[in-house]
């Protein structure tokens, strides 16, 4: 669900005369970025040598174009976000918040730290460590956790929290939304390896530096959207709107939690393998015959949001569903907007809509869901009904608001999935401290991923993450819901009931 956001009082802090100035760009200046403040742990089962890291993150942004990341964000008076970058680190500016603990013992001697990790037999699905009981390593006390929080601040965009234990390492590192997505923190990732490793030569050139490489996206469309006539009007809006604010007085804080799901490589396997059986059934029987392939995103899309209607509606609910995917857009844009080779730091997504009933995602076959959901990519992520969305995207925007397409009444569900991001083989092996121990395989790479956010103005209820595959190709996912449906969704696994087939 959401809601508007308010804007906040252009920041009375003094400008600082060496700074370079530049507009945030449109796309990044959202309700949606506005509202999120990002934390991202990763646990490596190797100590890494922490100068090392922040050094090379230092060389990384003092370089032409990535010192953008070191810069402050401020509200001007006509409401927009800019961002000041200093013109030098010095005099206390530093391009980003650094803070560093050592701890005496063993990971697994750590109450918290010691959940991070993937259950050691597992064969089925398992929820595992309750956002509450990890945010403490994620974040200290008085980090952000609204953008306010950097606009009446020094605060640089980038913080990084590492601790470091006898035998392994924690790294997380925030930012606010407006300053980039998945694709984007991949990007920024492989470029601060690239510095670690001391493959300088390889690092990519920071593309959209001052110019809005996507100022023309949307402001040119050439046919119309498919769900144009389904767009939220006023009284449409009026009801999302009390809704939400019914739900927030109706389940007073906290009434969400964040959790880590895991799901092993095998069981997402024959997940796919069942959805592809179900797929040619269908295909014999006439449907669905325009769908060449359903993905492992797909497949693990629809096996989730079915765990997630089956938690909160009966079978025989017509009520309808709607299953929001976050869309990348680089691929589709390599051609003109955004080239390949470069690294662009910033937002370049849309939402992608599946429609249907609760009575259907629960009673149709997995493949019959996850083959809606890849039809859905298939019709919406073209050239044309992208920038037909954002053209309606742009008209919302521009008034405050945000183009929403349904009905009022429907169940959302969002997903993002940041396996393309492969976050999974961010590769730190250059920080590998000698003559340490290590908790696992002395690889550098991540063995454990969560992320945390903070939103204001809108909930992420029924909202995941597929987080990425491991080294072992299981898949993490990261659900927030409300507490009672996790409780139904625990007895669920916990007693192997899987859901129907059709």
């Amino acid at each position: 669900m959401g809601a508007p956001w308010s804007k906040p009082m252009a920041s009375a802090l003094p400008k600082v005369p060496s700074d370079t100035i530049i507009p945030v760009h449109y796309w990044d200046d959202t309700a949606l970025c506005r509202s999120a403040i990002l934390y991202d742990l990763m646990r490596f089962d190797n100590v890494l040598d922490v100068e090392k890291l922040k050094l090379s993150l230092e060389k990384l942004l003092n370089r032409e174009g990535w010192r953008k990341l070191g810069a402050r964000v401020r509200l001007n008076e006509d409401g927009k976000l800019e961002y000041h970058i200093p013109a030098c680190s010095n005099q206390g500016r530093i391009p980003f918040s650094f803070h560093h603990e050592a701890l005496n013992l063993d990971i697994n001697d750590h109450p918290q730290a010691s959940r991070l990790r993937a259950p050691s037999t597992s064969v089925t699905p398992h929820i595992l460590c309750h956002e509450v009981d990890v945010v403490d390593l994620m974040r200290r006390p008085g980090d952000p956790e609204a953008l306010e929080d950097y606009l009446d601040s020094d605060l640089p965009l980038l913080g990084i929290r590492i601790i470091t234990f006898h035998d392994a390492t924690l790294i997380t590192i925030s930012w606010p939304h407006i300053v980039l997505d998945g694709m984007g923190r991949r990007a920024f990732l492989n470029a601060w390896s690239l510095i670690l490793n001391g493959c300088y030569d390889q690092v990519p050139n920071f593309y959209g530096f001052q110019a809005d490489p996507l100022a023309t996206l949307g402001t040119q469309p050439i046919e119309a959207y498919r769900y144009s006539e389904g767009q939220f009007g006023i009284w449409q809006m009026m009801i999302w709107g009390l809704r939400y604010v019914f739900d927030k007085f109706w389940y007073p804080n906290p009434a969400e939690e964040g959790r880590a799901i895991f799901v092993p490589a095998a069981y997402a396997s024959n997940l796919r393998k069942a959805a592809l059986s179900e797929l040619k059934l269908m295909q014999l029987k006439g449907e669905y015959n325009n769908i060449p392939f359903l993905s492992e995103g797909d497949v693990v899309c629809a096996w989730w949001t079915r765990y997630i209607v089956q938690a909160q509606m009966p079978e025989t609910s017509n009520r309808t569903v709607a299953i929001y995917n976050a869309f990348g857009l680089r691929q589709l844009l390599s051609r003109d907007l955004l080239p390949s080779r470069h690294a662009y730091i910033a937002n370049a997504f849309c939402m992608v809509p599946t429609f249907m009933t609760a009575r259907d995602v629960l009673t149709k076959p997995l493949g019959c869901v996850a083959a809606a959901i890849r039809e859905s990519y298939m019709d919406l992520g073209t050239r044309g009904q992208v920038e037909a969305v954002m053209s309606l995207n742009r008209a919302a925007q521009d008034k405050g608001g945000s183009a929403l397409f349904g009905d009022p009444w429907m169940h959302m569900v969002v997903c993002t999935n940041w396996t393309k991001a492969d976050l999974f083989n961010v590769d730190f092996t250059g920080a590998l401290a000698e003559g340490r121990r290590d908790s696992g395989r002395a690889t550098g790479k991540p063995s454990f991923i969560q992320a945390h956010a903070f939103a204001r103005g809108f909930s992420m209820i029924n909202g995941f993450m597929v987080t990425g595959k491991d080294a072992d190709g299981n898949i993490w996912l990261y659900g927030i819901l409300r507490k009672q449906c996790w409780h139904v969704i625990e007895q669920m696994l916990e007693s192997s009931i899987p859901r129907p087939h059709g």
